[in-house]
């Protein structure tokens, strides 16, 4: 795992954006289960998923926040089955 997963990501951001970046990784995640590679490629080539690209290229400050947000969100959910419903 990279370096920048492990500290919060420095500055500010406002809500309303890191709802939207936090809402594209779940879109993401949500599209990967149960998918092929080639379904997923297919999904990428067709901008399927072209909202959510910037989310997620890594290393990416859109990245690092969705990222970080989601693990800390998980870690104070003990609940798994809150995250297989989303």
């Amino acid at each position: 795992m990279a370096l920048f997963y492990l500290k919060p990501p420095k500055g500010n951001i406002e809500f309303n954006k890191l709802c939207d970046h936090v809402k594209n990784r779940l879109i993401f995640l949500q599209f990967l289960k149960g998918k092929s590679f080639e379904e997923i490629t297919l999904g990428i080539v067709e901008k399927t998923l072209a909202g959510c690209a910037e989310s997620l290229i890594e290393g990416s400050l859109k990245d690092r926040i969705s990222h970080y947000v989601l693990r800390k969100i998980k870690s104070l959910v003990s609940n798994i089955n809150v995250w297989q419903k989303i």
